[in-house]
């Protein structure tokens, strides 16, 4: 079950860093802006809710 709980981890954790390229690649126009923003919110909450539940 961790090791399960962590490839989740890991694969939010890459999730974030792929958003975040494609949100610096896509700066000059507001739509992706904020479209990418949007996503990267979503992951990054997701990734702190686990964190969360993994340290209970």
């Amino acid at each position: 079950m961790t090791i399960l709980i962590n490839k989740q981890v890991l694969l939010i954790l890459n999730l974030n860093i792929n958003y975040l390229y494609l949100f610096l690649l896509n700066f000059k126009s507001t739509h992706y802006r904020l479209f990418f923003g949007f996503i990267l919110l979503i992951n990054s909450g997701l990734f702190v809710y686990l964190i969360i539940n993994i340290l209970k």
